[in-house]
């Protein structure tokens, strides 16, 4: 249950978390101590930037925990820290709860039941299966009259069988209501080429997901040998879904996912009782004496896909159709109804998949689903302890000189023509930046929260579920966050045009209000600046300053665009992540521009707060400031990830490996070579040199 715009960017995929470097109290280690402990000043940061800055710290840290697929060194880091800041909130939330103490404040009290009640894992054990019975009840009653009843009950919680609802705004009038829309969806798998590659790992992983399927259908009450027929009748369909999808590059393009129909239109292209659809989610507003308004607007991301999954739905069996319903059931359930579920689910998709061994401690996974749940009861609590002081307003500061950099290098891009030069700076003018936490809190008053576990995530659902169907027929909430305050990421969102940057994110190493500005704006400077260049990159290009998906570019400057970008594919598409497996340039092409563009505006804004404030001290021994910049930024990024969680990411993230975001964009940036005296042609300086923004 989200919109299902997918054009929101962030600076990092969700990271996995892990244990915190130790530091010894009394050790107490300089600023110099902490930044010259990663790097292998052995190295030429000339040949290899990423092994000068962080080569000692990947050494140390080639042992991954046995619970974590990656580490990097920022991100890690802080969300190790603020998961312990977060754990002591809900746990003295929780004693309180246990004591019928409140503090006065209803929301601690429902902060507490939550994390306790997730902490409680015998009682969920106990319940198991039997929580989502009535769901199960429904699949199992399924028949081709009432499918349309049954998907639209299904799909009220975090389960896309066949396809995926959402609201969302028009891409071309964003500030008009915002209707409901469908994208697709449906498969078990990652994506599409997982089941149609014929390579070995492929069919591989396919043979697990049989036996993944048939171990969670078992786990559930069926026998062996009808679990392994379901599961492979489940994986035949499932292929057949994956042949109609789009892939993760033709799924980045936002003129291609703009569809716009009526509701009586989309009944002609893709026949579904769709009143009876709009009936059991929720959408009662777009029924009318039992049919469906065929006036109402709505969009379809994929348009083949939405005629295709019912025909290929039409076709199957209807055991087939059952056995899948149910299996998207039970898995988009399995962590809350028992253990046993869970730890399946987590040897497939955690092991098998990302090389993880074991699961996190019981306590970090109830942070995180508490803070999802709850995110701005956390929230508060959060940035109560974590981000005050100055933090907000010496950020804004930073936004300045960043936009600043950004404004006065448009000038010299020999590729861009006077009118389209106007149109980014128009469009700059009109950016909302929304920096720690909102302005306005959601409203939890609403929500019972109770001890049991599952009731609370129902409840949950509840809850999420009318707050995206009171969004249709409504404009766009200005002051709405798509991400909890604690998260450590950050976002840009086109329809907006907005650059979001949460407390979790503004937190050492990437800042901190004690930091040299050098390391402030390598750190968090340089995230400012990618999600900046997000505006520009190839997919936010396409809207304007109002968010309207919109041509504001002449089209000699567009085609000047493509030559450049197309530079930035190719060049990352050579880059080689282990035997075989390369970057897909493609599929990164926008966060890579933004990288390069970041970093850029990064050293930019440095020098022009030089100008204004005066050279700083040397802050880190042996390095010149703008070297620390640059160290800075790329000890942001210094990463260790099992092979399978790597390979996987080629084909799923849209940003490029961590080491290839640091060389990448250093090599790239011309005032690199000139801050560490790189010559000619050495790896970190080549002649012809990708420049887009």
């Amino acid at each position: 249950m989200r919109s299902l715009m997918p054009f929101i960017v962030l600076i990092a995929a969700c990271q996995p978390k892990v244990v915190a470097e130790p530091v010894a109290v009394d050790a107490q280690p300089t600023l110099s101590d902490v930044v010259h402990s990663a790097m292998d000043e052995a190295a030429d940061p000339c040949v290899d930037f990423e092994r000068y800055a962080c080569g000692e710290w990947i050494d140390a840290n080639k042992d991954l925990p046995a619970d974590k697929s990656s580490k990097t060194r920022s991100f890690t880091s802080i969300q190790e820290k603020n998961e312990d800041l977060v754990k002591r909130i809900m746990n003295s939330a929780s004693e309180d709860a246990s004591n019928d103490v409140d503090n006065g404040n209803p929301e601690w009290r429902k902060l507490g039941d939550f994390y306790g009640a997730c902490m409680a894992t015998d009682a969920i054990d106990a319940v198991g299966i039997s929580a989502i019975q009535d769901k199960l009840d429904l699949v199992d009653g399924l028949t081709r009259e009432n499918m349309a009843t049954v998907l639209g009950a299904l799909h009220q919680g975090p389960l896309n069988p066949l396809f995926a609802t959402g609201v969302g705004a028009d891409l071309k009038d964003p500030s008009g209501p915002q209707f409901v829309e469908f994208s697709q969806a449906g498969l078990g798998l990652p994506q599409k080429s997982y089941y149609l590659d014929e390579d070995e790992k492929s069919v591989g992983i396919r043979a697990s997901y049989i036996d993944h399927v048939s171990k969670m259908f078992v786990l559930a009450g069926a026998d062996e040998e009808s679990a392994t027929a379901d599961a492979q009748a489940i994986l035949a369909f499932e292929t057949k879904l994956a042949e109609i999808s789009r892939s993760p590059v033709e799924m980045r393009n936002p003129q291609a996912q703009y569809n716009p129909m009526t509701m009586g239109e989309l009944a002609v292209h893709a026949p579904m009782d769709w009143a009876a659809y709009m009936t059991a989610f929720g959408f009662d507003m777009l029924v009318v004496d039992g049919a469906i308004n065929a006036d109402a607007p709505t969009n379809l991301a994929v348009p083949e896909f939405a005629k295709g999954t019912l025909e290929i739905a039409a076709a199957a069996d209807l055991a087939t159709l059952k056995a899948y319903m149910r299996w998207h059931t039970i898995s988009g359930y399995a962590g809350i109804i028992g253990s046993d579920f869970k730890a399946e689910s987590f040897a497939f998709y955690s092991t098998k998949l990302r090389g993880t061994p074991e699961q996190s401690e019981r306590w970090k996974q109830c942070v995180r689903t508490t803070t999802s749940s709850l995110r701005d009861i956390v929230g508060k609590a959060y940035v109560n302890e974590a981000f005050a002081g100055e933090s907000k307003t010496v950020a804004l500061g930073m936004i300045d000189y960043i936009e600043g950099a950004f404004d006065s290098n448009l000038p010299s891009l020999a590729w861009m023509d006077e009118e389209t030069r106007a149109g980014a700076v128009d469009k700059l003018s009109k950016f909302t930046k929304k920096i720690g936490y909102p302005d306005v809190w959601m409203d939890y008053s609403s929500v019972d929260i109770t001890t049991g576990y599952a009731a609370n995530a129902f409840a949950i659902q509840d809850y999420q579920l009318r707050r995206m169907i009171d969004k249709v027929g409504e404009p766009m909430d200005d002051n709405e966050w798509h991400m909890p305050p604690s998260i450590v990421n950050a976002y840009y969102n086109p329809v907006q045009n907005e650059m979001v940057f949460p407390a979790g994110i503004l937190q050492a190493p990437f800042f901190d209000v004690d930091f040299p500005m050098a390391m402030n704006l390598g750190g968090i400077g340089m995230v400012i600046g990618h999600e900046l260049t997000h505006g520009f990159d190839d997919s936010g290009s396409q809207f304007n300053g109002d968010g309207e998906m919109i041509a504001w570019w002449n089209e000699s400057a567009v085609e000047a665009f493509k030559k450049e970008t197309q530079c930035v594919e190719d060049e990352y598409s050579s880059y080689e992540v282990m035997d075989g497996v390369m970057v897909n340039g493609s599929l990164t092409l926008g966060e890579n521009i933004a990288d390069l563009g970041g970093l850029k505006q990064a050293l930019i804004a440095y020098r022009a707060w030089v100008v204004d404030n005066g050279e700083e001290e040397i802050a880190v021994e042996g390095l010149t400031n703008e070297q620390l910049l640059f160290v800075n930024f790329a000890q942001g990024w210094c990463n260790v990830s099992t092979p399978e969680y790597a390979e996987m990411l080629t084909k799923v993230d849209s940003h490029s490996p961590p080491r290839f975001r640091i060389n990448g964009a250093a090599a790239h940036t011309a005032a690199f070579a000139e801050v560490f005296e790189c010559a000619a042609e050495t790896p970190m300086n080549p002649t012809d040199k990708c420049e887009v923004w």
